[in-house]
């Protein structure tokens, strides 16, 4: 029993991770916008339809959205 209880103590916990939220502007989104189309290119292509929003969607379209204190776009 002790063995466990030392073997337990070992064990490390989960570090945690902190993170800052923050807006993103126009600029960082438009650098944010070319990996996000590499990312989801391939399904579509699989189906024959380059017509999902994410590929087709401006700077200019996706600025609202940027700007809506409501929406969170996440990233590392």
């Amino acid at each position: 029993m002790d063995e466990c209880i030392a073997n337990h103590d070992a064990v490390s916990k989960p570090k945690k991770t902190e993170y800052t939220i923050t807006m993103l502007s126009d600029a960082v989104a438009e650098q944010v916008m070319t990996p996000q189309y590499a990312a989801y290119v391939a399904e579509p292509q699989a189906h024959h339809d380059l017509d999902l929003p994410t590929l087709t969607q401006s700077l200019e379209e996706l600025s609202p959205e940027l700007n809506d204190p409501d929406v969170a776009f996440l990233g590392v």
